[in-house]
């Protein structure tokens, strides 16, 4: 007597694998019509078949396959896109950095340890200083500095 075939709950028969591997095509097509673009449509398709055959258990005989795989092809692209939302892209951290701002304090406090430096210099009067510091001036002469 020949013993009945030992299924696991993710072996598939014979036909069933063949019937999965022969939609594969038509699975790049509707994945490629979501996403346009190569790469993710087969990202998508890998995503496909790998909970197909996780899930096959529950499968119901009697059913589309076809139907079944596209379904979970759908929610499948649908979760990315809403995890895609949630998700920003940015490896090299150009967006990061270009949020980012530097804390204004650090202007503040050189230009505080300016003016303490500038009234720390010995015998210069307000006019002599405002003088040197004018920005209208092109060259600064010696005579001008405190």
């Amino acid at each position: 007597m020949s013993q009945p075939e030992q299924r696991t709950p993710n072996s598939q028969s014979p036909t069933q694998r063949n019937a999965l591997l022969a939609l594969i095509p038509n699975l790049r097509a509707f994945a490629f019509s979501l996403t346009r673009d190569s790469d993710r449509a087969d990202d998508l398709v890998q995503d496909t078949l790998l909970k197909a055959w996780e899930h096959f258990d529950s499968f119901r005989e009697g059913t589309l396959l076809r139907a079944w795989l596209f379904t979970i092809q759908r929610n499948t692209f649908f979760s990315e896109c809403r995890h895609r939302r949630h998700v920003n892209e940015d490896p090299d951290g150009q967006k990061v950095n270009a949020l980012s701002v530097h804390a204004a304090q650090d202007g503040h406090m050189n230009m505080q340890d300016f003016r303490r430096a500038l009234d720390a210099t010995a015998g210069s009067t307000y006019a002599r200083r405002s003088r040197w510091l004018s920005p209208t001036k092109k060259r600064l002469q010696s005579s001008d500095v405190p």
